[in-house]
């Protein structure tokens, strides 16, 4: 029997922008980008997010996956209410 599919929407650790962001945009805070490694021009991550997106991290078995607590907050919540 195989684990259910992890999914980026139920995990604390997904970080979404706002409710209009399309979810290909969330950002994984468990997944850092490494500054300094884009070496195709002197500027390739010069506007780069400090994290990598969920999609590129999540092949729908993710170790690092958390599902949110029934009643917590997600982390995406937390951010829009303090803006």
């Amino acid at each position: 029997m195989q684990p259910e599919p992890t999914y980026c929407h139920d995990c604390d650790h997904a970080l979404r922008g706002g409710k209009s962001d399309p979810p290909w945009r969330w950002l994984c805070i468990k997944h850092k980008r490494l500054d300094g490694f884009g070496f195709v021009t002197p500027t390739s991550w010069g506007g780069a997010p400090p994290y990598l997106y969920c999609k590129d991290v999540n092949g729908g078995a993710c170790p690092l996956h958390q599902k949110v607590a029934p009643g917590q907050m997600t982390l995406a919540e937390i951010t829009q209410a303090i803006s």
